[in-house]
């Protein structure tokens, strides 16, 4: 049973078998649309020139050939990467099944407990997008196929009290013709794409600047994001559990989050981020979607184990 039924059916009153009957049809179209978003996402990532060439161009592993032939093991290191590359394939694939499901059960779910409407933030990079050396000019900015593919299908469900956000360190204006090409222009809030070191320019009011500049000391970190993290994860920091680098609200994302919710106090968002304070949030006005396990940068996804690790030995849990 997944996270999305099992909190469904520990929502519905015994006695009420009209709710329960709606619950188990919500249900068995949730697992519908996952099988289906599972069949597309497999083809469109393992198809020839599809988005595992692109994360692994066929270049990319010419020069790994030819770096392993200037070695005097480069026959067995070549054989390892043979059997490396198939399963690597199934791997990416995974990864993007796993995206669509967190995304699509949290945002479903917060719709089912909220009436208003639903503002749906994306982070940018290692969330929705990575780069990828073509070893013959600059990096090139590739979109996971299951942002799209979330987004439409959230789209069809929830129609029109949908909205969705970007909400990154980086110009709006400098990845908004990449990230957005695919998504349905109605779905699009202008407001909703941020930039947060522009936006702590506009704002000069909020905490921004000093949350960008890391000079908040522990107790105000903390203090600043009450309202937003678990209890039980800020008390781990409070006795030294868990370091404070955890649940730092490092671009200030959090703080433009909360600062919209007030511009738009009948809206509730959902949050979604391969860094950690993603994984942690317990609000009345965010949700929020932790998706540093699906993150296709194996460097960037080495460094979230470690965290995690830490989190486990606290006795803590990342959400979702």
């Amino acid at each position: 049973m997944s996270e999305f039924q099992q909190s469904q059916t520990n929502q519905v009153p015994p006695q009420d078998k009209g709710v329960e009957a709606e619950y188990s049809r919500a249900s068995s179209k949730h697992a519908e649309v996952q099988n289906v978003a599972n069949r597309i996402l497999e083809q469109e990532v393992l198809e020839k020139g599809g988005y595992a060439d692109q994360l692994h161009p066929p270049a990319s592993r010419e020069v790994v050939r030819r770096r392993n032939e200037s070695r005097h093991d480069w026959r067995v290191k070549t054989r390892q990467q043979k059997r490396w590359w198939p399963q690597e394939r199934l791997d990416i694939a995974s990864r993007e099944q796993a995206f669509f499901q967190k995304v699509y059960t949290q945002t479903m779910a917060t719709a089912r407990q909220h009436d208003g409407p639903i503002r749906l933030m994306f982070d940018v990079d290692q969330t929705i997008s990575d780069f990828v050396d073509n070893y013959t000019g600059p990096e090139i900015r590739i979109i996971r196929p299951a942002f799209s593919l979330v987004v439409e299908m959230l789209r069809e469900e929830l129609g029109d009290r949908l909205q969705i956000g970007l909400l990154t360190t980086l110009p709006p204006t400098e990845v908004k013709d990449e990230c957005l090409a695919d998504i349905d222009p109605n779905a699009i809030a202008e407001e909703l794409l941020i930039g947060t070191r522009l936006y702590a320019k506009e704002n000069p009011d909020l905490m921004l600047q000093e949350i960008n500049r890391g000079a908040m000391p522990q107790e105000t970190v903390l203090d600043n994001l009450s309202d937003i993290l678990r209890p039980d994860v800020i008390e781990a920091v409070k006795s030294g559990k868990l370091p404070l680098s955890a649940v730092r609200d490092a671009d200030g994302k959090l703080e433009v989050i909360r600062n919209l919710h007030h511009q738009n106090p009948d809206a509730k968002f959902v949050f979604v981020d391969n860094l950690t304070p993603a994984g942690m949030i317990r609000s009345d006005f965010v949700d929020g979607v932790h998706v540093g396990l699906e993150m296709q940068d194996s460097m960037f996804a080495k460094n979230r184990n470690l965290l995690e690790e830490r989190m486990t030995s606290a006795g803590l849990a990342l959400a979702v």
